[in-house]
């Protein structure tokens, strides 16, 4: 979902094995292979930089919790 043009997305994306999340009020990033395990889950109320380096090349689901709202993005990951 989006709210007013403000909506949290991925960038770059695809992504090399790091990427910033680019939004407002964000707490946390989950990732999840295709197969919809869980993968990685990173805080983001610090920083909004995170490294997928140890996961393998691919098509992930993204969710990005912030205090407003939950979206969900496609990240690619290309070595």
């Amino acid at each position: 979902g989006t709210c007013g043009g403000t909506a949290s997305r991925t960038d770059p994306n695809p992504t090399t094995g790091n990427f910033t999340v680019k939004g407002q009020d964000l707490e946390e990033i989950r990732v999840f292979d295709m197969l919809g395990k869980e993968v990685l889950t990173a805080k983001l109320t610090n920083t909004n930089s995170v490294d997928v380096n140890n996961l393998s090349n691919g098509i992930y689901n993204t969710v990005i919790i912030t205090k407003t709202g939950t979206y969900q993005q496609k990240l690619t990951i290309k070595k």
